[in-house]
């Protein structure tokens, strides 16, 4: 019997651990203290439970940072799984995990588990980066090694007396550490050093995953050149502010900033001196705002600050001011000096919208206020300019519906020689007669048409109108002159309109010297080395080019030596001056004075009145245009007018022949 009892009793114990381990307790061991067959049986299955229970909380471990992975858990998520586990495989007091490392860090994040406590921090990780990069292998230092620094009393306090270093490596790069800490020689067992990397190899993975997922966030979500948030994110942060369920929003500002005269710097030295511009206004813009603030860059140069949780406009009001003379300051980029500034429109929410889309297009409308009120200031907005803004935006829809319909004229407006009185041209002039609105000024449509890029189309228009009407008048036998059309900026930065203008003059049998071409300074300045190539071009082909608006942009005796001109039009504001004081007249007759030196023709528009036209006629003005003589008139009523003219003439010859 005791022979029989001494081979069931361990018997039992192997059968009942063999069964709660296959139920799942891993911890489970048996004890048999002999030395015969049952106790080498007992610590055969003391060893097997011991290892396959390592091997299952491994492939547990994986399959929790999978799961983390694949379920888009977070960072520290996928930090505290693999240090709990690290913690329960080595049997250390301590392990840490450090993430976010590169070749160039400074900064790193360290989740540490000790004992109980558990602890998620920035730290300093210059030195650990180097050491485990030194060797991109597992190692064992001392608490006391110099690499540990300020984190060897972690350590030291879990009663560890070494630290393993795991590098976390993907295909030979860096991308974290593991610290375990050890006890005793501080060597870590074939077994669990290869536990540990392969731990490391598939947290790895997840910090490749996490590093994707932020970049692609990043793309979607920030600004490439500046590191701004985007429009994108800026909606969505904006919306968890205003938009609130139950009305619970937050008041707060928003500043609608626009670099003034950013399209100037880019145009003309180049798109690489742009972009530093673009960088270090974003730089002078975010250190002018509060930790809370949201600073955006919505695209080109156009920026947003959002300022939460402010009532006092007057708090606005200096943030705006602050902003202003920093972008005003120059900027200097590759030696060279910039000055751009800028425009701010102000909406307060939820007074002026309680939506995203309805605070940024009144922003918008009140930083185009600003603009047009002089730019370098701020405008808060008001519901006039909401109006207004609806205004532009049904006459911008309008205006494409006339264009497609047909519905838009051209005018011509005679031009004069002063001396004889002979017909010398004609300035072509675009109207649009709206059947509700009536006659919708130039001054309102023409701007809005340049805004929306809309301009280009109008002006193929106006070019394919032009000549067709000149093939008309040809086909009469009747000689007007050349016909001068106005050319915007935005259309001397478009590469189609020369193509577009000659394809059409050779289309209708027009030669260029029967075109005319107007630009005026300001937009020759925004697109000066392009527009000047244009130009001469234009010139070398046969078409005279006017400098219009004389005096009232970038007027300079630099200007006028490069820019490639025949003709220069003094602007009716100096005209209107003319009765009005020797000053004024002094102008205009300087103007036609240096016009004739430089071999250019003089033009003056705007001329109401015999008074200016014998002053004009005195001072040797080339050319006269306006109501004195004629006022802009229909086509057909230009044909007629023209037909007078030539029978007039006729009848003069006739009588000079007798």
């Amino acid at each position: 019997l005791r022979m029989i009892g001494a081979s069931l009793g361990p018997l039992a114990r192997l059968t009942k651990a063999a069964r709660d381990f296959a139920d799942g307790d891993l911890e489970t061991r048996v004890k048999i203290e002999s030395r015969n067959e049952f106790g080498t049986l007992g610590h055969a299955f003391n060893n097997m439970a011991g290892k396959m229970g390592r091997q299952i909380d491994m492939l547990e471990t994986m399959s929790e940072i999978d799961h983390l992975i694949l379920t888009g858990g977070s960072i520290d998520e996928v930090c505290g799984a693999v240090a709990q586990h690290l913690i329960r495989l080595s049997r250390s007091n301590a392990v840490a995990v450090v993430t976010g490392l590169d070749d160039q860090v400074s900064q790193a994040m360290m989740y540490t588990v000790c004992r109980d406590r558990v602890v998620n921090e920035m730290i300093d990780a210059s030195a650990l980066a180097a050491a485990s990069g030194a060797s991109l292998r597992v190692d064992s230092m001392t608490v006391s090694d110099s690499w540990l620094g300020q984190h060897a009393a972690l350590f030291a306090d879990a009663g560890d007396s070494h630290v393993a270093i795991v590098p976390v490596l993907l295909q030979r790069q860096l991308m974290g550490i593991i610290l375990v800490g050890l006890q005793g020689d501080g060597a870590l067992p074939a077994e669990q050093l290869q536990q540990c990397e392969d731990i490391a190899e598939r947290f790895a993975v997840a910090l490749a995953s996490f590093k994707r997922e932020e970049a692609l966030f990043r793309q979607a979500n920030y600004d490439d050149l500046t590191g701004l948030p985007n429009r994108q994110l800026l909606k969505d942060r904006l919306k968890d502010l205003v938009e609130r369920p139950g009305g619970a929003g937050t008041s707060g500002a928003l500043l609608y900033l626009d670099l003034d005269r950013f399209k100037e710097v880019n145009d003309v030295y180049g798109h690489s001196v742009g972009d530093m511009v673009l960088v270090q206004a974003a730089e002078r813009i975010v250190s002018e705002t509060r930790d809370d603030d949201i600073v955006a860059r919505l695209g080109g140069d156009e920026f947003v600050v959002v300022m939460p949780k402010v009532s006092r406009s007057e708090v606005v009001k200096s943030t705006a001011v602050r902003l202003l003379s920093r972008l005003t300051d120059v900027f200097s980029v590759s030696g060279m000096d910039h000055f751009v500034g800028a425009s701010i429109g102000i909406v307060l929410f939820p007074d002026d919208g309680e939506s995203v889309e309805t605070l940024l297009k009144n922003a918008d409308a009140a930083m185009y206020r600003a603009k047009e009120a002089g730019r370098s200031r701020h405008e808060f907005f008001n519901h006039e300019l909401n109006a207004e803004g609806r205004r532009k935006i049904e006459l911008e829809r309008e205006l494409r519906t006339a264009l497609a319909r047909g519905d838009l004229e051209l005018y011509y407006q005679p031009q004069f020689y002063t001396e004889t009185g002979a017909l010398s041209g004609a300035e072509a002039l675009l109207r649009w007669h709206h059947d509700l609105l009536g006659d919708v000024s130039p001054a309102e449509f023409i701007p809005l048409a340049e805004e929306s890029d809309l301009i280009v189309e109008i002006g193929e228009w106006v070019a394919d109108r032009c000549a067709r009407d000149l093939r008309a008048l040809f086909d009469e036998g009747l000689h007007p002159g050349a016909i001068a059309i106005n050319v915007s900026a935005r259309q001397l930065r478009d590469e189609r309109f020369g193509h577009s203008l000659f394809n059409v003059l050779s289309a209708h049998g027009i030669q260029p010297s029967n075109i005319r071409i107007e630009v005026t300074e300001t937009a020759v300045a925004q697109n000066r080395d392009t527009a000047i190539e244009f130009l001469d071009d234009l010139r070398k082909k046969g078409v005279r080019i006017a400098l219009d608006d004389f005096g009232t942009g970038y007027s300079s005796l630099s200007y006028l030596q490069n820019m490639p001109y025949d003709i220069i039009k003094i602007d009716k504001s100096f005209v209107d001056l003319i009765d009005t004081g020797e000053t004024s007249a002094n102008i205009c007759r300087t103007v036609i004075r240096m016009a004739h030196e430089l071999g250019k023709t003089s033009i003056a528009e705007g001329v109401e009145s015999q008074s200016q036209l014998n002053f004009l006629r005195d001072s040797g003005c080339d050319v006269v245009q306006g109501y004195v003589h004629a006022r802009p008139m229909s086509f057909d009523a230009f044909v007629a007018f023209v037909r007078k003219i030539d029978l007039h003439t006729h009848r003069r010859k006739a009588l000079e022949l007798v």
